[in-house]
């Protein structure tokens, strides 16, 4: 899985690879067309800038959808 998310000002771009591994709680909530969608927990989560203290953190055990 390939996260890509708009950092700071919207300009710079932060991609991560996202090993299956990081997934828990996998659930199918949805099927129909040529697609099945699945939530899962992400172990580590999402990067996100804090401004205050000018750095990255995570937002660990996010919820995503697959």
């Amino acid at each position: 899985m390939l996260h890509l998310r708009n950092a700071i000002n919207g300009r710079d771009i932060v991609f991560e690879w996202i090993p299956y591994n990081q997934l828990s709680d996998i659930k199918e909530i949805g099927r129909g067309g040529f697609a099945t969608v699945y939530s899962a927990i992400w172990k580590d989560g999402l990067l996100d800038y804090d401004k205050v203290n000018e750095k990255y953190t995570r937002k660990s055990n996010y919820k995503v959808a697959l």
